[in-house]
């Protein structure tokens, strides 16, 4: 006799064998048991996860002599037998990718009127039903909509959106999903034990996460490395049977990444692709293991557990910024998408090595207040006239290009300070306090600054509309601009970031329109283009092409105005 491949022999016989369909199983379980079957079915999922399998045991269990009490069929009378050997007369599988025709249809509709040779129920497998034309679809419409009592269709498809509308109406629809890891290893090593394999555990996770959730796609992977290994498995000799990535390999080119060392991690990648390895694998393990680091960045746990992998995703946590991890994966993402139809795929996966290794963050915020004001500060403050300035995210400086961060002064609010003062201050103690409190307002911004940073990434928008902020200990007072970023500082929600990002109970916005500022045109035109060189996407544009700002131009009616007035600002080296 030939042999039998694993996903033949080991396929599931009851309810009970469905691995990782657990909601399915009983609700057909229960189903059959109560007496409360459908006329037809639909089981859609990816493949290789038990559709047709379990369309097989319903018909089992609907057509079984000595049914269980549960629902389960025996699987050792007459009937079970048939349908397992595929010999029933009564269970008719039809592969809809070579029957896809209207006469087809017709035919089965002649064929519905006969009644069953033995038992109570007929029962019609229709395999990969999306493959049907629309006309078969409509011919077989009224028939599957009130077939005859004794009737049962069971369709299955990989791909839900091609099935019409009116067949998914006429059918109960079970979703099948891919395995789960888990779930797979301990199935894989159930049939190592009874096949006398001796496989390690990194084996058979190894083989679960090559086969993305497919159980028929494991069940080959481990036929093949039993082929090649013989009784005893090991994970370099699976590695090197199945043609895999090499672990090791694999973590350390991903340790490489977070050491920002392109060198190392380019050698890694060009040496795994040398070896014979699927650039699309490749970049599929570098999407995936990116897409653990995201998950456990956010959600504070490992998706699959593995104490190798954690490890090294607990090593990248602490090199690597939110910003960095969220990119990270985008990029992967992007590439991924657009390895289809590249004509270099492997030069594709370097230049994603290289871009992921010289990815730097886009801003350092800091938890500690500003410095004390600078000479620009002090002559602002003289002068009583401070401009409004929003507090800007401090663009990250190269060790070999040290650089004194320039503090800027907040603008002082234009109500009353809230410790309201006994008695007016002396014109000689003006500007020392308006210095001071211009360095308190700086303080208050940079504490709010570096909260949004580091626990509300999503709100760093309303840093660009704030005007300014003070507060006692026990309130916030803040002032900002009447666009959206400041509307949504003002809503409840900006009160309770306000209120956190302070530790205090009380928090007040008041927003102020456009107009009532009134800058004059030339104070305008010179913040306008000192905001946008010290753009965080400008500033990280030019870290990232070691550039340089020539020329600053406001391209408005009041840009003409300066320029008129001979005042085009040259910018200097980042």
């Amino acid at each position: 006799m030939s042999y039998q491949v694993i996903a033949r022999r080991y396929r599931p016989q009851r309810f009970a064998d469905l691995v990782g369909q657990e909601a399915v199983a009983s609700t057909l379980k229960n189903a059959v048991r109560l007496g409360r079957t459908s006329h037809a079915y639909l089981f859609t999922g990816p493949r290789g996860v038990g559709k047709t399998s379990a369309a097989r045991i319903l018909a089992k269990a609907l057509r079984c002599e000595k049914r269980e009490d549960d629902g389960e069929p025996c699987g050792s009378c007459a009937s079970c037998v048939g349908i397992t050997e595929g010999s029933s007369l009564d269970v008719i599988e039809i592969d809809a990718a070579s029957n896809t025709g209207v006469d087809n249809m017709r035919e089965l509709r002649e064929n519905v009127g006969y009644a069953a040779s033995s038992g109570s129920f007929r029962v019609y497998i229709i395999d990969e039903v999306h493959m049907l034309s629309t006309a078969a679809f409509n011919a077989l419409l009224k028939t599957l909509e009130e077939p005859p009592p004794h009737v049962v269709f069971v369709f299955a498809t990989t791909e839900l959106h091609k099935v019409l509308p009116t067949i998914l109406s006429r059918c109960q629809r079970f979703d099948f999903r891919k395995v789960p890891v888990e779930d797979m290893v301990r199935s894989l090593r159930a049939i190592c034990e009874k096949e006398g394999v001796t496989i390690d555990d990194a084996s058979l996770r190894t083989i679960s996460l090559e086969s993305e959730g497919c159980l028929r796609d494991a069940q080959s992977l481990l036929d093949q490395a039993i082929a090649f290994c013989g009784t005893t498995i090991s994970a370099k000799e699976l590695e090197r049977s199945l043609g895999l990535l090499d672990r090791t390999s694999f973590f350390g080119l991903c340790a490489a990444i977070g050491e920002r060392d392109a060198a190392k991690a380019l050698g890694f990648a060009s040496e795994a692709v040398d070896r014979g390895n699927d650039p699309k694998i490749l970049l599929g393990r570098l999407v995936d293991f990116f897409a653990d680091l995201h998950f456990r960045a956010f959600a504070g746990r490992s998706r699959v557990p593995d104490a190798e992998r954690d490890e090294l995703i607990g090593t990248l946590l602490k090199k690597l910024s939110v910003d960095e991890i969220v990119r990270a994966l985008d990029v992967c993402l992007r590439a991924q998408a657009g390895l289809q139809g590249a004509v270099h795929p492997n030069l594709h996966v370097e230049s994603l090595v290289v871009k992921l290794c010289l990815q730097r963050p886009l801003a350092v915020a800091t938890e500690a207040p500003a410095p004390a004001p600078s000479a620009h500060a002090a002559r602002a403050a003289a002068a009583a006239a401070p401009s409004a300035t929003s507090s800007l995210p401090v663009a990250e400086t190269r060790a070999s290009e040290p650089r004194a961060p320039e503090s800027r002064p907040a603008e002082v609010p234009r109500s009353a300070p809230m410790p309201a003062p006994s008695a007016p201050p002396s014109t000689a103690s003006a500007a020392p306090a308006s210095a001071a409190s211009h360095a308190q307002g700086a303080g208050h911004v940079a504490t709010l600054e570096a909260y949004i940073r580091r626990t509300r990434p999503a709100w760093t928008p309303v840093l660009q509309s704030l005007l300014s902020i003070d507060s006692d200990g026990e309130r916030v007072l803040a002032r900002a601009k009447a666009d959206f970023a400041g509307k949504r500082l003002a809503s409840p929600d900006g009160h309770e970031v306000l209120k956190a990002a302070f530790g205090v109970k009380r928090a007040e916005v008041s927003l102020e329109s456009a107009g009532s500022a009134a800058p004059s045109p030339q104070n305008n035109f010179q913040e306008k283009k000192r905001l946008a060189k010290e753009h965080e996407a400008v500033l990280a544009a030019m870290k990232i092409l070691d550039g340089t700002i020539q020329e600053t131009k406001v391209l408005e009616d009041d840009a003409a105005k300066g320029r008129a007035s001979g005042n085009t600002q040259k910018g200097d080296r980042s």
